[in-house]
């Protein structure tokens, strides 16, 4: 599940853990603008607008993606879910795709 406090609803997020912590892995959609500041960017032939935790196609309100980093969504989980941190052991699994 996405926790980045725009794709997945706080209740959703604690349906899905009370129904199943153990299988419930959290992910982050973060688009390559992650960690570049506010302020327009190229990405590959696309320019981004990054305003907070948000990515705009340039000049435009078209979203462009997430740059939530992985720690905030695990702090938005938290917080949704009324989980404790130990827990999230079983629950947070970090993996780079290619």
């Amino acid at each position: 599940m996405i926790s980045d406090g725009m794709h997945t609803n706080p209740a959703a997020l604690r349906i899905a853990h009370r129904a199943h912590p153990q299988g419930l892995v959290l992910v982050t959609d973060a688009i390559p603008a992650l960690g570049l500041g506010n302020g327009r960017h190229t990405l590959g032939q696309q320019e981004v607008e990054v305003d907070g935790l948000t990515a705009y196609v340039a000049g435009t309100k078209t979203l462009s993606g997430s740059i939530t980093p992985m720690d905030v969504c695990v702090r938005h989980f938290l917080q949704a879910t009324g989980s404790q941190i130990l827990d999230q052991q079983e629950v947070v699994d970090i993996t780079n795709y290619k």
